[in-house]
C-alpha cells in the first residue's frame, strides 16, 4: 500500500509540474498515509531564479551582482508546493496534528562596497487564531521533523483568520551557504478552512540601484519571456548573453536555467557628432561666464582656481585677439604662448602641436589625448578668433571659429584633474596653483565660458538622437532644434538620425510678445495699445500679433496738436523723455529692442495758436490801446479798416481796448459788447473784433447880440 501510494503521488506531481514547461529540482517529500506512518517520495518543486541584466557600458545604470542566490529547497512532512499565485504553499491544509516544513538553502555574496546582505521571507499565515502557527528557525539551525512545537526559533507567528502579507528578515548574513527552516504546524482540530502558510522570497540588495527593468525572476524550465532593451551611444545592441564576453545568447524563447545576463555590443562606425548651435541663445550650465574684454601683455594673468575644472561634461569657449597669430606657436625663439590652460597631469589647454592649432586633454593622470586641427596658427588672420572645447562624457571635440576639427574618445569617460593646479587665462598652468609657469599670452580675451555642459553629442546613423539640451535666450522662448538656422526640419529626442556625417542642429526662438500701452494724456480716440515681437520692427493691433499695422491711429485733443508718444521715465532700455512714436503715427526703430516687457508710453501735445484781430470800425476810433504791441493791419491808424493783430494760444484770455477821438463816443464791439475795455477768450479759430463809435451831437444857439435874426 505504501509503495502504490508513493508511485501514484509521484506520477501526479510529475504530470502536474510538466505543465510548467521543464525539469525541476527534486526534493524529498514525506506523505502521511496514516496518522503514524509516512511515505518517502520524490516531489518536484520549481526553482525561482532571480536574474539581473548588466548593460555592460550601456546607457542604463549597471546593477551590481546579486547578494542572495543559488536558492534550493527541501520538503519535509507535507511540504510546500508552488500555487497559482507563485507562492510556496504548505500542503497540510485541513489535516489535524500535521506539519509541513521547508528547508531553504542559499548562497550569500557581499558586493564590493556594500554591507552584509539580508534575506527576507514574505509570508501569509491563514489559520486558526492562537492554534495553528508558523515557526522560522534561527539561521543555520534546524527544526524537528515532527509536529512538535519547537522551543528555539527565530520567529513564531500564529495563524490569522483575516491574514495579510507580512515578512521576516535575516540580516548581516556572512558570505557562503546558509539554511533556514520554516515549519507550519497544525493543532489537533481538523479545521478545513484555507489554513495554509504561503511563502515568497526576496533579497535585500542594499540600494544597489537596480532599475525595475534590469532584473526579473522566472521559474526554472520556463522561457525567459520579455527581455529589456539596452542602448549605448556609438554601438548597436547585440543581445543578452550569459557572460560579459563570450557566453550563450539568450532569447525570449530560451528555457531559463538561472543566470545573470550581460549586454553585448557591436561598435557602430556610423557614429556622428551633432553640434548644437544656440543661434543667438546660450547654453544652460553652472560655471564661469565673463564677457569682459581683457588685455594680456605677457606678464599678467587671471587665476580662475579649480572650481570650473569639470570632469564629466564640459563646454569651454574663449575668444582671443592677436595682431600676428604666428607668434602663438613656438618657432624656436621662445615665442610660444598659451591663452588658457589647466594641464598639469589634468584638464585641458589650447596649445601648439608644433605649428598646428591643437587641444591637449588629460584622459587620466599622466595620459593625454591630442586634438590636432590640421591648421597652423599662422593661417589665422589678424583679429578675433573663437576656440571651443566640448566633452560629453565620452567624446572630446575641438572647434575653431565654429568649425569642428577633431573628436576623440576618452577611455575613462572623464577629464581628470589634479588637486594641485588651477585654470589660468593668459599663461600655462603647472603644478603651481597660484601663477602660470610659462608661455604668457600677448593679446586680448573676451567672452570666456567654462560650463558643466556639452555643446555636442554623438548620434548613431539610423538611431534616435536621444537627449537634447535646452538653451536659453533673453526675451525669447525656445522653439526646438532644427536642421537649419532658419526653416529646416525639427529634431526631437525621438527623431531618427538620417545624416551619416557630422552635422549641426540650430536652436529656433520665439520672440516674446510685448504690449505697449498708450496713455492719451488728455486726448481721446486713437489706439490704446500696440504689440510687437521683441527684436522685430513690425507692430500689431492685436495681442496674437496677426494684424500688422504700418502706422498708429493717433488720438485728438481740442485746441492741441499731437506731438509724440514718449517714455516718462528711464525704464528697461528707454531714457527719460525718449520719443518712440512720432506725430505721423510711425515709430522709432529701437522701440522693439528698448522694451522687452510690457510698458506705457505717454502722449505729448502742442497747443494751437490763433490770430486775434482788433479793427477800427469807423473813424471815431483814435487808437487800439490793447493789445498795445502788435502789428498794424489795413491802412494804418485812424483809417477805417485799420487795426492790430496778435497771435494767441487756444483758450487764452486777452484784454482788448480802444481810445476814441474827441467828438465821438464809444458805441459797441461787433459782437454787441459795449465795454470799451474788455476780455475775450480764444476758441478754436481766428477771432476778429470791430470797434464802433457814435459821433457826438451838439446844439448851436445863435445870439443876435442886439440885432435880429431873420428866420
Amino acid at each position: 500500500m505504501k509503495r502504490i501510494l508513493g508511485v501514484i503521488f509521484a506520477i501526479f506531481m510529475v504530470l502536474g509540474c510538466a505543465s510548467l514547461g521543464g525539469v525541476f529540482l527534486t526534493r524529498d517529500n514525506h506523505i502521511k498515509s496514516s496518522e503514524n506512518e509516512s511515505v518517502q517520495v520524490s516531489a518536484i518543486i520549481p526553482t525561482r531564479h532571480y536574474m539581473h541584466f548588466y548593460t555592460n557600458g550601456g546607457s542604463a545604470p549597471e546593477p551590481r551582482p546579486y547578494q542572495i542566490g543559488n536558492i534550493s529547497l527541501t520538503n519535509y512532512g507535507y511540504g510546500f508546493n508552488v500555487n497559482s499565485n507563485g507562492y510556496l504553499e504548505s500542503q497540510n491544509k485541513g489535516v489535524a496534528s500535521s506539519y509541513a516544513m521547508l528547508k531553504i538553502t542559499f548562497n550569500a555574496l557581499t558586493a564590493y562596497g556594500d554591507s552584509s546582505p539580508s534575506f527576507t521571507i514574505r509570508y501569509i499565515s491563514n489559520g486558526e487564531n492562537n492554534y495553528d502557527y508558523a515557526i522560522f528557525s534561527n539561521l543555520d539551525s534546524t527544526l524537528s521533523e515532527s509536529n512538535t512545537a519547537d522551543s528555539t526559533y527565530y520567529k513564531r507567528t500564529y495563524g490569522e483568520t483575516s491574514p495579510y502579507e507580512r515578512s521576516v528578515t535575516y540580516s548581516n548574513i556572512s558570505n557562503g551557504y546558509h539554511s533556514i527552516y520554516v515549519k507550519y504546524r497544525k493543532d489537533g482540530s481538523a479545521n478545513v478552512g484555507n489554513d495554509t502558510l504561503q511563502l515568497m522570497f526576496e533579497s535585500d540588495y542594499n540600494n544597489n540601484n537596480f532599475s525595475p527593468n534590469l532584473w526579473k525572476y522566472q521559474f526554472d524550465g520556463m522561457m525567459y519571456g520579455t527581455l529589456p532593451t539596452a542602448t549605448r551611444s556609438g554601438y548597436l545592441f547585440d543581445g543578452w548573453y550569459t557572460a560579459s564576453t563570450g557566453g550563450t545568447r539568450i532569447l525570449e524563447t530560451t528555457i531559463c536555467r538561472g543566470s545573470d545576463l550581460y549586454a553585448h555590443w557591436i561598435p557602430n562606425t556610423n557614429v556622428n557628432t551633432v553640434t548644437f548651435d544656440p543661434n543667438g541663445g546660450d547654453f544652460v550650465g553652472t560655471g564661469y561666464n565673463n564677457t569682459t574684454e581683457t588685455s594680456y601683455t605677457g606678464s599678467n594673468y587671471t587665476n580662475l582656481g579649480r572650481s570650473f575644472m569639470y570632469s564629466d561634461n564640459l563646454y569651454m569657449s574663449i575668444e582671443a585677439y592677436m595682431d600676428n597669430w604666428s607668434l602663438y606657436h613656438d618657432n624656436g625663439s621662445e615665442n610660444r604662448q598659451m591663452v588658457i590652460s589647466c594641464t598639469e597631469n589634468a584638464g585641458w589647454n589650447i596649445e601648439c602641436d608644433y605649428s598646428y592649432i591643437a587641444f591637449n586633454i588629460c584622459n587620466f593622470k599622466g595620459s593625454y589625448v591630442l586634438l590636432n586641427s590640421g591648421r597652423t596658427w599662422a593661417s589665422l588672420s589678424s583679429g578675433w578668433h573663437k576656440f571651443e572645447l566640448s566633452f560629453d562624457g565620452q567624446y572630446a571635440r575641438g572647434y575653431v571659429d565654429g568649425v569642428l576639427f577633431a573628436k576623440k574618445m576618452l577611455s575613462n569617460g572623464r577629464i581628470g584633474y589634479n588637486s594641485d593646479n588651477a585654470i589660468f587665462i593668459g599663461g600655462e598652468a603647472g603644478s603651481n596653483a597660484t601663477r602660470p609657469v610659462a608661455y604668457y599670452f600677448k593679446g586680448k580675451v573676451r567672452n570666456v565660458k567654462i560650463l558643466n555642459i556639452s555643446n555636442a553629442k554623438s548620434a548613431s546613423y539610423k538611431n534616435s538622437y536621444g537627449d537634447l539640451p535646452t538653451p536659453t535666450r533673453t526675451n525669447y522662448s525656445f522653439g526646438g532644434w532644427y536642421t537649419s538656422a532658419t526653416g529646416g526640419t525639427k529634431i526631437t529626442s525621438t527623431s531618427i538620425c538620417t545624416r551619416n556625417y557630422d552635422h549641426t542642429l540650430y536652436a529656433h526662438w520665439n520672440a516674446n510678445v510685448v504690449k505697449i500701452n498708450l496713455n492719451a494724456n488728455g486726448g481721446s480716440g486713437g489706439a490704446t495699445a500696440i504689440w510687437f515681437k521683441y527684436g522685430t520692427n513690425t507692430m500689431y493691433s492685436n495681442s496674437a500679433c496677426t494684424s500688422s499695422i504700418s502706422s498708429i491711429s493717433l488720438p485728438s485733443r481740442t485746441g492741441y496738436n499731437f506731438s509724440r508718444y514718449y517714455s516718462v521715465s528711464a525704464t528697461q532700455g528707454a531714457s527719460s523723455g525718449e520719443s518712440y512714436i512720432y506725430s505721423d503715427g510711425t515709430w522709432a526703430g529701437d522701440l522693439c529692442t528698448d522694451f522687452w516687457s510690457d510698458a506705457t508710453l505717454t502722449a505729448s501735445w502742442t497747443i494751437k495758436s490763433y490770430t486775434l484781430s482788433v479793427i477800427n470800425g469807423d473813424d471815431g476810433i483814435d487808437d487800439i490801446t490793447n493789445p498795445a504791441t502788435a502789428w498794424n493791419i489795413g491802412g494804418g491808424r485812424y483809417v477805417a479798416g485799420g487795426g492790430k493783430s496778435i497771435s494767441v494760444n487756444y483758450n487764452q484770455t486777452v484784454t482788448i481796448a480802444v481810445a476814441v477821438k474827441q467828438g465821438y463816443t464809444f458805441s459797441r464791439w461787433s459782437d454787441g459788447n459795449t465795454s470799451m475795455s474788455r476780455t475775450v477768450t480764444i476758441g478754436t479759430s481766428n477771432a476778429t473784433y470791430y470797434a464802433y463809435t457814435t459821433p457826438n451831437t451838439y446844439s448851436i444857439t445863435f445870439d443876435g447880440n442886439g440885432g435880429e435874426i431873420a428866420g
